[in-house]
């Protein structure tokens, strides 16, 4: 059954509790919303991967795969191979568009498809918070967030970054 984006935020904030049973917060009491947060984006790629499992087209998978040919600085979340044969690299991200670091890395995922980098190669960055629910904004007199709201949105409509539903519609297609 395909899954939903709230079921697959639901799943990542259920493996963000059982991780503090089994690592406790030791920090100040007051970082513990920023420890929260860390432990949320590193929790997305294994819920992914339990979603992806169940995957009509699922064969198997890696995570943390090391490939310069898609990316010369960072390992690929989830390496996802089809029963078709094919291979797909999805890079997992909280979101793409809270803070500076994240929209550096919508940027550089921006100009890795544009300049032909993945040429090849299925390269589906997964974004576990909603994008539809950040284009649905208006933001009247802010370049940076429209110019933000633009670039997602031509990446979504070319199937370059999705939320799990787009995904998992994406990879029947592979």
């Amino acid at each position: 059954m395909k899954p939903t984006v709230k079921q697959y935020e639901r799943n990542i904030d259920n493996l963000v509790k059982e991780s503090y049973k089994t690592k406790p917060y030791k920090g100040k009491t007051g970082q513990k919303k920023k420890s929260n947060g860390i432990r949320w984006g590193k929790q997305a790629e294994p819920a992914l991967v339990d979603l992806l499992k169940n995957h009509p087209n699922y064969e198997s998978h890696e995570t943390q795969v090391r490939n310069t040919a898609i990316d010369k600085t960072s390992c690929i979340d989830v390496v996802f191979k089809t029963k078709t044969g094919k291979t797909v690299y999805i890079p997992v991200v909280k979101d793409l568009w809270k803070g500076t670091a994240q929209v550096d890395r919508l940027e550089k995922y921006y100009y890795q498809w544009k300049g032909k980098f993945w040429e090849g190669a299925i390269v589906c960055p997964v974004v576990a918070r909603d994008y539809k629910e950040r284009l649905a904004k208006q933001f009247p007199r802010a370049f940076k967030e429209n110019a933000v709201n633009d670039i997602i949105k031509e990446m979504t409509d070319n199937k370059i970054v999705h939320n799990v539903e787009t995904l998992w519609d994406h990879l029947n297609t592979i």
